[in-house]
């Protein structure tokens, strides 16, 4: 499945972060007087219903905004790298894929590790928001699985002089037809609705794995599920 063009991203990225700033400025003002109004009116009052709905609103564009930052951040400014040893990596991404909840379902993780020595720098964080975005995919793909169930298979392999570690992360979902899978990377884009699907997961993926020195791959057939594949070397 093709890619987006990482100096397009980049472009995009920076253009995020500016938005995503300015959005969380207007955001604390909003919150900040409902929060006011409510303090000053009595629980019975209807209107205090009222200012806990525009809290409530603010929170979830927060989180928007949020990950519209992060977005922004992995693709233009380099990672806060820590040295990570290989076994406590692999538990991180087992941890994080059992930690996303979509639609109040955590997926079954099946795991399959592989033993060895070497180490990874990491950015945890955005480690994080990148197995989060992959995870979500999984699930929504999986519509209507109680729970869904993503199969994660680590390899350590040898390319191009270099050791790396392969994170191949499956679904047996519905996978994506030609047309889709051809704009499925391109930010934004989204084949399900809410506000609080932004179509940003593969792109931040991507991001993270160019800014580690990797690269990330989907296979996908219509019918057949997705495998999103991370590359990441050992240093």
């Amino acid at each position: 499945m093709p890619l987006a063009d990482p100096e397009r991203m980049r472009a995009v990225g920076l253009m995020a972060r500016q938005v995503a700033h300015d959005f969380n400025n207007f955001l604390s003002s909003i919150l900040g007087y409902a929060s006011l109004l409510r303090g000053k009116l009595d629980l019975e009052d209807p209107r205090h219903r009222y200012a806990k709905t525009i809290e409530t609103a603010a929170n979830d564009a927060g989180l928007s905004a949020e990950r519209l930052l992060t977005f922004g951040r992995i693709w233009t400014m380099p990672p806060s790298l820590i040295p990570v040893d290989l076994a406590a990596f692999q538990e991180q991404v087992v941890q994080l894929m059992r930690s996303t909840v979509v639609e109040g379902q955590s997926p079954r993780v099946v795991d399959h590790r592989v033993e060895g020595s070497g180490r990874l720098a990491i950015d945890l964080r955005h480690l994080q928001r990148a197995i989060e975005a992959l995870g979500a995919n999984a699930c929504e793909a999986q519509e209507g699985a109680r729970p869904p169930s993503i199969a994660l298979q680590f390899s350590v392999e040898e390319d191009a002089g270099k050791r790396w570690v392969r994170i191949a992360i499956r679904d047996e979902g519905c996978g994506m037809a030609p047309g889709v899978a051809a704009q499925a990377a391109s930010p934004g884009f989204t084949t399900r609705g809410g506000a609080r699907r932004q179509g940003l997961g593969i792109a931040t993926a991507q991001g993270f794995a160019l800014m580690h020195e990797g690269r990330l791959a989907i296979e996908t057939e219509e019918g057949k599920g997705t495998t999103a594949t991370l590359w990441l070397p050992i240093r």
